[in-house]
């Protein structure tokens, strides 16, 4: 069982995803790559990045960060979301995980 699920791949999850991992919690981001943030073609108000960046390679960035604490990122559809026994459970296509608590 993870300690936490967290549903969407987009800054706000990723983020959550570094700052738990970076405290060793088993964290696990499931991202359909659907969100906004990847159809930025380039963000300017980014401090680190004067010359902006895409939504893209930003995410790309914030993902691999994560990775490098142990968060783990799945490419893939939620299809059900419940709680039960006090788990959180998701299910895609691919099958199903538990967590202590989760992010959506």
């Amino acid at each position: 069982m993870k300690d936490c699920i967290i549903i969407g791949g987009g800054p706000a999850g990723l983020t959550a995803a570094l700052y738990l991992a970076r405290f060793l919690r088993e964290v696990v981001v499931f991202d359909a790559r659907e969100g906004r943030a990847l159809k930025i073609p380039k963000a300017h108000n980014l401090a680190p990045f004067p010359g902006g960046i895409s939504g893209e390679d930003l995410l790309g960035r914030m993902q691999s960060h994560a990775e490098i604490y142990g968060a783990e990122i799945i490419n893939d559809e939620v299809l059900e979301i419940s709680k039960s026994d006090g788990a959180f459970r998701v299910t895609t296509a691919n099958g199903t995980t538990t967590a202590r608590t989760g992010i959506r």
